[in-house]
């Protein structure tokens, strides 16, 4: 019976610890100028969908925070050939890095800190972004000259400018979440 007690007592605290933590790197982050903000797991499932990772691609998070995505597209599309999160934010590189620890694949699966305003694009097929919107259009000139033809960038809430539909296919699907719904924008490059 004691044993159920100290079992119960250490759960509640690593749960207390995970939760606090968490939210601790939340309020950091808005300080920063890009705020961590978890993404549901339905705009995470669908927005892999809608990219289709196959076998042999890379696919990359722009604004990865700690990783959910990232780690969600491996498990859903193993054959991928890298899976990159880029952050601006040190300490969700940090805690990414960690997670990578205990997932498979870790060989396959890479965080760095960058700024996504100077990062090279060019190799990446499936992109991926949760990003505050004047960040969306800003990036979205740079994605449209460094991606390869046939790539595909996926935006979840915040739009692709509608200027987009000259160098690819730009479409919108809605999301229906408990009370309210989202959008997620597809660009794929010519």
């Amino acid at each position: 019976m004691y044993f159920f007690y100290i079992f119960l007592i250490v759960s509640l605290s690593f749960v207390s610890v995970f939760f606090l933590t968490r939210s601790l790197i939340t309020l950091i982050s808005f300080f920063s100028k890009s705020p961590f903000v978890p993404l549901e797991k339905v705009l995470i499932k669908r927005g892999l969908e809608l990219l289709d990772v196959k076998k042999g691609e890379r696919f990359l998070d722009i604004g990865c925070g700690d990783g959910r995505v990232v780690f969600s597209c491996a498990r859903r599309y193993p054959g991928a050939k890298v899976y990159k999160g880029i952050e601006i934010i040190e300490i969700l590189v940090l805690v990414a890095k960690l997670k990578r620890l205990f997932v498979k694949q870790k060989d396959k699966i890479v965080f760095e800190r960058k700024d996504a305003a100077h990062y090279d694009y060019s190799c990446y097929d499936k992109v991926f972004m949760y990003l505050l919107p004047e960040f969306v259009s800003e990036l979205m000139a740079k994605l449209e000259k460094e991606l390869p033809s046939g790539s595909t960038v996926v935006s979840v809430a915040f739009a692709i400018p509608e200027i987009y539909k000259k160098t690819g296919k730009l479409s919108v699907e809605e999301v229906k979440l408990r009370k309210k719904s989202k959008k997620i924008y597809i660009w794929k490059k010519n």
